[in-house]
């Protein structure tokens, strides 16, 4: 599987990537992404040696075809030609055999050996192109583009795409989730939204045993999501945020812990509100007020907060006078990791 990512990396561009909307569910650790189907942000450039060149695996014409059928809005005509292409399925490859070292050269290898890797080029874009098809046709059928909802057509294309080893496998991972979260298509099944949660970890190389990953297990276990699917994807962390700030004041601290991590949780990194919400999240957790007392996870909150998001930055040396005598935000953080 490392293999066949690390190719997929390389020939980046040989099946056009997905426009990313937004990313929810634990952002940044776990990379859900969903996709305009109206655009395309696939680029690829083309050097002179024909290695390097973007291979054109069988399935090629047809992908870039329904490309544009989805670009013109015609997503019945894409649904055709991305079931043709899940219909031929892959081309095998003797044995999935290899005679060179991924890690050599292109340059070092025999002349026998790079015709070899130029077919394995081809089998891994024809891979990536149908996980992307079986992908897109879940995609289009959970989000209604081809009609109403149909979430059990949706989890049906999003385990074929699982099936495969690729990058938009993992997405698709990521869409299970949810659905057995929600019960979606699927009976609703928390240990089962778990276990997708981990087997799309594995794909992205993210350890089980990460911090943020432990954040974001138990809030899939303690039910600290938002009510459903269409609330999840539309997750407004100013609004929610506010609302934690209310329950906190009227003493409702459990209600504020809970609605504070859900801002953790589902918020976008880039939201300084999310930052916010991670100091006072991390401050629950280290005092065990509205949520149980993990000094691991309010350690992990505080230190991202206090540095913009990244738990491995390090902080800047003050003393802890100065914290006291000016107590923004981040110095707040940083005065009750000293304490």
């Amino acid at each position: 599987r490392l293999l066949i990512i690390f190719l997929a990396i390389i020939d980046a561009g040989c099946s056009p990537s997905i426009e990313i909307t937004k990313s929810r569910l634990g952002n940044p650790v776990l990379n859900i992404q969903l996709f305009d189907p109206n655009k395309n942000s696939g680029t690829t450039t083309a050097e002179s040696e024909p290695l390097y060149q973007r291979p054109h695996p069988p399935n090629q014409d047809k992908f870039n075809s329904a490309i544009n059928l989805m670009k013109d809005k015609n997503y019945q005509g894409a649904l055709s030609l991305y079931k043709e292409i899940d219909a031929e399925g892959l081309d095998p490859v003797q044995g999935l055999r290899r005679s060179f070292d991924i890690r050599v050269p292109l340059r070092e290898l025999s002349k026998s050996q790079k015709a070899e890797y130029k077919e394995y080029r081809v089998y891994f874009a024809q891979n990536e192109n149908l996980a992307l098809a079986r992908y897109r046709v879940g995609y289009m059928y959970e989000i209604g583009l081809l009609g109403d909802k149909n979430y059990a057509e949706a989890a049906k294309w999003y385990f074929k795409a699982a099936e495969l080893s690729s990058i938009h496998s993992s997405h698709a991972m990521g869409r299970l989730i949810f659905l057995y979260y929600y019960g979606l298509g699927v009976p609703k099944n928390k240990a089962e939204a778990i276990a997708w949660l981990q087997k799309s970890l594995v794909y992205q190389g993210i350890s089980w045993d990460k911090t943020e990953v432990k954040i974001l297990r138990f809030a899939i276990e303690n039910d600290v999501m938002p009510e459903s699917l269409d609330e999840l994807e539309k997750f407004d962390v100013k609004a929610i945020y506010k609302k934690a700030i209310e329950a906190i004041s009227k003493g409702h601290k459990e209600e504020g812990a809970r609605l504070m991590l859900s801002c953790v949780v589902h918020g976008g990194e880039e939201d300084e509100l999310v930052h916010k919400a991670k100091a006072k999240a991390g401050y629950f957790f280290l005092h065990g007020e509205g949520l149980p007392e993990n000094h691991e996870f309010a350690i992990n909150l505080l230190t991202r907060a206090a540095n913009g998001g990244d738990s491995e930055a390090n902080f800047q040396p003050v003393s802890y006078t100065h914290l006291r005598a000016h107590e923004t935000d981040s110095y707040l953080v940083c005065r009750l990791l000293l304490e």
